[in-house]
């Protein structure tokens, strides 16, 4: 990678691994010595928000979803770059004008884009992964029990199919789902490439 300056956006619905997904790559780089930092938008919109969170799916926890992510793009994700490091943000990016801002903050820094699409798991598969994790700020707490994460969780997915189904031309990688090794040396892979089509 030498000088080049990279955002890394890891995309895709919730229970996915993005953060997993994340912290491997953070750990892998900084073994190159390049200084990276994760953003995760549940942990970003937790911190900034405490307690104040309104039901899930509601107008209000919507609006502040939506103040996270501008918070990120527009100042956590330029200060990282700007101060030498590597901002690797994992957020569902379930909207398909996130791509557009990513590139938007890669033009303006200039910088190189590497965006990771994660594959959607079934719903038995994140409703385990719900019930194995005590530690993430994921809004994803139990969708067997609580209807509304579930319709949550299965809005985020068929947006995300459709932002990026098919038609969507734009350079990516879409990682399918397997360990956290195997999905970590995919994507080391494709960070360091330098055959990537930026776009930009």
């Amino acid at each position: 990678m030498g000088h080049i300056r990279l955002q890394i956006q890891i995309a895709g619905a919730p229970r996915t691994g993005k953060t997993t997904l994340a912290r491997n790559i953070q750990k892998r780089l900084q073994e190159l010595e390049h200084r990276c930092v994760v953003v995760d938008v549940d942990e970003t919109r937790t911190r900034v928000f405490r307690n104040d969170e309104p039901p899930l799916g509601s107008q209000l926890q919507k609006l502040m979803q939506s103040w996270t992510y501008n918070a990120v793009f527009g100042l956590r994700i330029p200060d990282i770059l700007a101060g030498g490091g590597v901002p690797i943000f994992a957020a569902t990016h379930a909207h398909p004008e996130s791509y557009g801002r990513a590139e938007s903050v890669a033009r303006d820094m200039n910088s190189e884009l590497r965006f990771i699409i994660l594959e959607t798991t079934t719903f038995e598969e994140m409703a385990r992964r719900c019930r194995d994790d005590g530690e993430s700020h994921s809004d994803m707490h139990d969708p067997v029990a609580h209807p509304a994460e579930r319709e949550n969780w299965e809005d985020i997915s068929s947006r995300i199919r459709s932002a990026y189904g098919p038609d969507f031309k734009k350079p990516c990688l879409r990682l399918t789902q397997g360990t956290p090794e195997e999905m970590a040396e995919t994507t080391l892979r494709y960070i360091l490439s330098t055959n990537v089509d930026k776009q930009l």
